[in-house]
Parts: structure tokens; sequence; C-alpha cells
């Protein structure tokens, strides 16, 4: 109930060996930023719902790929690709803002 989506009780993982971009789904936001520019492409990712009250931050398409939830006095964060070569390969992860979104992402929920 705390994530900022609702995960499908089956297979949810999408396989997208061409590759599928992101785009920003809130430009305001503080880890919104972090999604105006082309990213590399990503292989994949897990299909997910958006959770009533929550914050579409970034999107693979329609579908939520960064999602933040405010509950009582903090946040959650969902990332719905995976952080390592699988899904997320080499260009992604040797992209500078992969590391500073990260770090940007667990200060954002720490600070909650």
């Amino acid at each position: 109930e705390v994530l900022p989506v609702v995960v499908e009780r089956l297979d949810d993982r999408v396989e997208c060996p061409e590759g599928v971009e992101l785009s920003c789904s809130a430009p305001g936001h503080p880890l919104g930023s972090f999604f105006e520019d082309r990213w590399p492409p990503f292989l994949g990712y897990n299909r997910v719902q958006l959770r009533g009250g929550a914050t579409q931050v970034a999107a693979i398409g329609e579908e939520p790929f960064v999602a933040e939830l405010n509950v009582d006095r903090g946040h959650t964060l969902v990332w719905t690709s995976d952080i390592g070569p699988h899904w997320c390969p080499s260009p992604v992860m040797e992209d500078p803002r992969f590391g500073r979104f990260w770090k940007a992402a667990l200060e954002y929920v720490a600070r909650s």
C-alpha cells in the first residue's frame, strides 16, 4: 500500500530488446530533471499501474518508469527497470546521470 504503483499479480516483465526510451512526466518534480534529456535505450521494465495519489516522474510510453508517493511524512519511490546490465545496459549505467539520479533519489527519500 505504500508503493506508488500497483504491481501485477502475474508476470509483469516487458522485454524490449530493440530498446525503449524514457520521457519526463513531471518536469517540476525534484527528480524530473533527470529525464528531460534523452537517455540511452533501456531493454525492459516491469509493467505496473500508477497508484492513486502517486506522481509519475518518468514514463516509458504511458507506463510508469519512475514514480513516487507521499506517505505520512515521507516518500516512497519506484524504478521499474533493473539497475544492472540485463535491462539497464552499459550505456545507461555509464551515463553520468545514472549515478547522479540514484544519489538524488536516495537523498530525496531520506530527507522525508
